[in-house]
């Protein structure tokens, strides 16, 4: 459970358009109990489920936020499940497991979460172009998610050739704002740089927030936006106290555990929509750490390398 003013915050975040997803629950009976009324009673409207989590589990996760849901026409109440990091440079084994998955559950709610390597993209788009809802997971810079939007359109494209409805093909795309924290403020060795520690991962996530804007500008997304398609999302995960009122935006997924959540109330975090024509600021961030040392190319790089070790990440 959570405190009535920790409720409040999320009442907040979604007023705001941001979704708060619950994040870091086991597969045990208490565990789940304990996810499970937390989405259904105190305000969490998405999940994201832990690795082989079981079936009936999933469908039960996928049944508590269907309310929110079909109430949200589709922008609330969903699951995101991972295939597992042993097949992220398997195209056709992730787009298998995923049909798999999807044929399984059998909860128009459950969104299969994709690596952001290059097997990972092609798997994300071939399951869009089939109605799929997916989570690209694991992206570290603007670049980076360009090409995710770049797989997302390429799959409606398919998907409007076929015949399909492009109306609940959901893109979720997650950003770890504490992994690329974390990495920077490693190598912020000079005491000088204390300032700047904490900053890498929000200036980021003001990149790519901006990098999604312009494209839902572009005349191809409106072609695609009239025919039916979803506004991608954006999801920030392993988010801190200090990067939820940083990182509100319309449209966007927050990861959070419970004792995150209650920090952030001790901080008085939320102060409106902070992501809104903040890419100039995050881009004077991200040169401040240049000038420090820190290559933001070479984070990337290094962040894709530890968390998708097989092969080559794009």
């Amino acid at each position: 459970m959570i405190s009535q003013a920790a409720a409040a915050v999320l009442r907040q975040l979604v007023n705001e358009g941001v979704s708060p997803w619950l994040s870091e629950w086991a597969c045990t009976d208490n565990e789940w109990d304990a996810a499970r009324c937390l989405a259904e009673k105190q305000g969490f409207l998405g999940l994201f489920a832990p690795e082989a989590v079981p079936r009936p589990a999933l469908r039960a996760a996928c049944d508590s936020l269907r309310p929110a849901f079909d109430e949200s026409t589709g922008r609330h109440g969903q699951v995101s499940v991972s295939l597992g990091k042993a097949i992220s440079h398997d195209a056709l084994a992730l787009i298998t497991d995923a049909a798999i998955l999807h044929r399984s559950v059998g909860r128009p709610n459950v969104l299969v979460r994709m690596p952001a390597t290059r097997a990972g993209l092609i798997a994300a788009s071939a399951c869009i172009a089939r109605g799929f809802g997916v989570d690209v997971t694991l992206i570290f810079s603007a670049e980076h998610y360009g090409r995710v939007l770049d797989a997302y359109m390429d799959g409606l494209e398919l998907a409007l050739a076929n015949g399909l409805p492009l109306e609940g093909i959901t893109l979720l795309a997650s950003f770890p704002v504490g992994l690329i924290d974390a990495e920077v403020n490693s190598r912020l060795a000079d005491m000088a740089a204390g300032p700047l520690r904490d900053t890498a991962g929000i200036a980021t996530a003001q990149l790519i927030y901006r990098a999604r804007e312009k494209r839902l500008g572009s005349t191809w997304w409106q072609v695609l936006r009239s025919a039916g398609a979803t506004p991608p999302r954006l999801a920030w995960t392993g988010a801190g106290p200090g990067h939820i009122g940083a990182l509100v935006g319309s449209n966007t997924v927050m990861a959070l555990t419970a004792a995150v959540l209650e920090q952030a109330v001790r901080d008085d975090a939320l102060h409106g929509d902070t992501l809104l024509n903040a890419h100039s600021e995050g881009r004077r961030a991200l040169d401040l750490l240049a000038s420090h040392g820190i290559d933001m190319t070479d984070v990337a790089e290094v962040l894709e390398r530890r968390n998708c070790p097989a092969g080559q990440p794009h």
